[in-house]
C-alpha cells in the first residue's frame, strides 16, 4: 500500500463517522490490492503447527478473521489476546492469496463471513471473506486438475519419513516424491497456487517457479533457490533428499568430511562383509539446517556408525554392503578391490573406529552454527534421547514435534543442560540471567517448565524485549497468585 498507515486510519475513521458508502467501497478496493497483510495464529496453536505453517488463524467471537496492515499493531493485538508461543506473538505476514489459503484451511470455514482489517485499532474496515477466496487462481478450471496425482503436505511428509521403498509405494505409488520438480508441481496444483505468487513471495523472476515445475530433469537450480522453494511449504529440512537436482548441493556434500563418506546398497551373495542395520536416528547439520541420518551397522567383525543424507531404502534389520568401506575378510585380511590397505593392529583399529564414531555422532545432533554441546558424544546422545522421549510421553506428540522442541533447547547448551537436570532429577541448578532463574519463572511467574527454560534462552538473545515481557507479566493480576504445576 502506497499510503501511510495514519492516512488509511483517518479514512476508516471518516467512514465510520459518516457512513460514506462510496468512500468505503473505494478504500476496500485499495486495501484488497495490498501486497502484505499480517495474520495471527489462534491461541491453541501448537509449536509443531506454527513451525510447519499449518495452523488455525485467529477468529473473533463474531466469526471474523482478523487481519492487520501493521506488524506492530498485529503483535500488540496478539499479546492482548494471548496468541503467544514462548511469550512471543504468533504473527506472520502474507499476501491476499496466503490469506485465502488460511481461510480455506479453517476448521469452521462456514462461520467466517467477514474479514476485519485493522489499520490502527479500533479503526477497521470489514470485507466479505468471498473477496479473499476469489484470490485463488480462478483462471485454473477443474479440468486442469483431473488426473493429477495430488500430494498434500501432511501426506508428503509421511512419505518422506518412510524409508522402505515398498511402504513408500503404498503412500505414493508413482514415487513422484523422489523428483523435486514433480513433487513441487503437485504441491502447487493441490493447493491451487499460482506459480507467479511463489515467484513474488520468494523474490524470483517471474516464470522461475513454473520452469522449475516443468523441467523435471534440471540440476541447475541453486542451493539457495531450492532451499527457498522447499521452505515455502515448510519442507526445507528435507533439502538433502533432493541433492541430485542441485549441482551446488552435490559439491557441498562432496566437501563434507563426515556426511556420505559411504553409501549403502542391498547386500548380495558376493558382498564380502555384509552389515545389518541396527539403529537409525535423525539430526540436522549445521551448514544448511537439513536432515542427516546416523546409522549404526554391525557385521560379523565390527560395529560402525555412518552418516548419510538420504535414507531412502534403509530398513532396520536388513543387510547392506557399505560401499567405500574396506571389508574385513574372514581370515582377518583387510582388502579392497580397488586398493589393498595395510592391516592394522586390533587395538589401533578400535581406536580409529572410536574416533570416527565420536566425530560422526556430533554431526547428527541438531545445533546452530558454532554451538558446542557439553559432554562426550555418548552423554550428548543419552541426553538427546531422554529429552525427546520425555517430550513424546509427556506432551503426547510425535517424534518430529519432540525433535523440534529439543532443537530449541540446543540453541543454548547451558539451558539444555539445566533443563535436562530439572526434568530428570528435579534439581534447579545454578542457571541465572539478568536477575531471573527458571525457578523464579516457574514458581513466581507461573510459566510451564519448558516455556520457562526457553525464556532463559530469550533473555540471552533478545534481552530487552524479554525483560519487558516478564515485567509486564509480573504485574498482571492472573499471575499474582497460585503456582503453575508441572
Amino acid at each position: 500500500m502506497e499510503r501511510c498507515l495514519t492516512e488509511v486510519a483517518e479514512d476508516m475513521l471518516h467512514i465510520q463517522l459518516t457512513q460514506d458508502k462510496e468512500n468505503e467501497a473505494r478504500l476496500r478496493d485499495e486495501i484488497l490490492v495490498c501486497d502484505n497483510f499480517f495474520l495471527i495464529g489462534s491461541g491453541d496453536t501448537t509449536e509443531e503447527e506454527w513451525t510447519r505453517g499449518k495452523y488455525e488463524p485467529y477468529i473473533s467471537e463474531r466469526g471474523q478473521l482478523i487481519l492487520f496492515l501493521s506488524e506492530e499493531e498485529a503483535s500488540q493485538f496478539a499479546k492482548r489476546h494471548d496468541a503467544l508461543l514462548y511469550g512471543q506473538p504468533m504473527v506472520t505476514s502474507g499476501s491476499k492469496s496466503k490469506v485465502s489459503s488460511a481461510i480455506a484451511q479453517c476448521r469452521n470455514l462456514e462461520r467466517i463471513e467477514t474479514v476485519r482489517i485493522y489499520a490502527i485499532p479500533p479503526l477497521f474496515i470489514d470485507v466479505k471473506s468471498s473477496e479473499f477466496r476469489s484470490a485463488v487462481n480462478d483462471s485454473l478450471s477443474d479440468e486442469n486438475y483431473k488426473g493429477i496425482y495430488v500430494l498434500e503436505i501432511d501426506k508428503l511428509e509421511k512419505v518422506l519419513n518412510t524409508f522402505d521403498k515398498s511402504e513408500q509405494r503404498k503412500l505414493d505409488p508413482a514415487l513422484r516424491c523422489e523428483n523435486v520438480h514433480q513433487m513441487y508441481s503437485d504441491l502447487i496444483s493441490s493447493n491451487r497456487i499460482d506459480p507467479e505468487e511463489v515467484d513474488r513471495a520468494l523474490n524470483f523472476q517471474v516464470g522461475f517457479t513454473q520452469r522449475f515445475c516443468t523441467d523435471i530433469v534440471s540440476m541447475e537450480t541453486s542451493k539457495e533457490a531450492l532451499k527457498k522453494l522447499l521452505d515455502y511449504f515448510g519442507l526445507g529440512s528435507y533439502l538433502y533428499i533432493y541433492k541430485q537436482y542441485c549441482k551446488e548441493l552435490i559439491e557441498d556434500l562432496k566437501r563434507n568430511p563426515v556426511v556420505d563418506n559411504y553409501t549403502l546398497k542391498q547386500a548380495r551373495i558376493t558382498t564380502k562383509e555384509p552389515f545389518t542395520l541396527e539403529e537409525m536416528c535423525r539430526g540436522q547439520d549445521e551448514l544448511n539446517g537439513a536432515y542427516v541420518y546416523g546409522l549404526t551397522l554391525k557385521s560379523e567383525h565390527r560395529r560402525i556408525r555412518v552418516v548419510i543424507s538420504n535414507p531412502f531404502g534403509c530398513v532396520i534389520g536388513k543387510s547392506y554392503d557399505v560401499v567405500g568401506l574396506t571389508p574385513i575378510l574372514n581370515g582377518g585380511e583387510s582388502k579392497n578391490e580397488a586398493e589393498a590397505q595395510p592391516d592394522l593392529p586390533d587395538a589401533l583399529k578400535e581406536e580409529v573406529l572410536k574416533d570416527a564414531v565420536e566425530k560422526q555422532a556430533k554431526t547428527i545432533v541438531p545445533s546452530k552454527p558454532g554451538t558446542r554441546l557439553k559432554g562426550t558424544p555418548e552423554e550428548i546422545q543419552t541426553r538427546q534421547n531422554y529429552l525427546i522421549g520425555y517430550f513424546k510421553k509427556r506432551d503426547g506428540i510425535n517424534l518430529q514435534a519432540a525433535e523440534q522442541k529439543y532443537k530449541v533447547l540446543v540453541e543454548d547448551p547451558d539451558v539444555l543442560e539445566a533443563f535436562y537436570l530439572y526434568v530428570k532429577d528435579k534439581q534447579w541448578g545454578y542457571l541465572a540471567r539478568h536477575g531471573y532463574t527458571p525457578r523464579c519463572l516457574i514458581q513466581e511467574l507461573h510459566y510451564p517448565p519448558y516455556e520457562a527454560y526457553c525464556i532463559m534462552i530469550q533473555l540471552q538473545s533478545d534481552t530487552e524485549r524479554t525483560i519487558t515481557m516478564l515485567k509486564h507479566r509480573a504485574n498482571e493480576p492472573q499471575y499474582q497468585k497460585g503456582a503453575n504445576k508441572e
